[in-house]
């Protein structure tokens, strides 16, 4: 069965707080995807998004912009709905996704 949600995050070398939100998205209530897009990481986002779960996209640092790689997640996510986060936006409880 798939997610009726998907989690998506754009990511740049979240370090630290990106395992933060993370650890975080795991303890929700709601079952979810987790869809994360990186634009050129040099530490281990892309390690730690797989290692949570996540479905990982690639683009260069280049062909980031807010709006554009946001759109781009949201074309590659399969929920039904979509919540856009930041990689350093953690969920403050495990029912934030469910409340939304």
């Amino acid at each position: 069965m798939t997610a009726s949600v998907t989690v998506a995050i754009p990511v740049r070398d979240g370090g630290p707080l990106l395992a933060g939100t993370l650890a975080a998205l795991a303890r929700q209530s709601v079952e979810h995807e987790l869809l994360v897009c990186d634009s050129g990481s040099r530490d281990d986002s892309m390690g730690v998004a797989r290692s949570h779960g996540a479905r990982v996209l690639q683009i260069t640092p280049a062909q980031f912009s807010h709006g554009g790689t946001r759109n781009l997640l949201v074309s590659e996510a399969r929920g039904e709905r979509v919540a856009l986060l930041t990689q350093d936006a953690e969920p403050a409880d495990e029912r934030w996704l469910e409340r939304l």
